[in-house]
């Protein structure tokens, strides 16, 4: 067992609760993502998982949008057809 965890902090593997705390989702969201394939981890032994820091910020790079800008409409457009 020490062996996976002196090997997982070497290759920056995490755990969900580690990475919850990474990019600050819950737990629950990250197994949504993982059991949809939407985010890279890594399957140990069967049903252990973890997740390579360097692929999530590659993830998170590639995830990240900018904020949509919102039009707002005019007040003077809106007069004009209630007239």
């Amino acid at each position: 067992m020490e062996d996976y965890r002196a090997m997982a902090q070497i290759e920056g593997l995490m755990t969900y609760q580690e990475l919850a705390a990474y990019v600050r989702f819950t737990e629950r969201h990250l197994r949504r993502l993982v059991a949809r394939d939407a985010i890279p981890f890594v399957r140990l032994r069967g049903w252990s998982i973890r997740f390579r820091r360097s692929e999530i910020d590659a993830w998170l790079q590639r995830e990240s949008r900018r904020p949509r800008r919102v039009r707002r409409r005019k007040e003077n457009a809106n007069a004009s057809t209630d007239a």
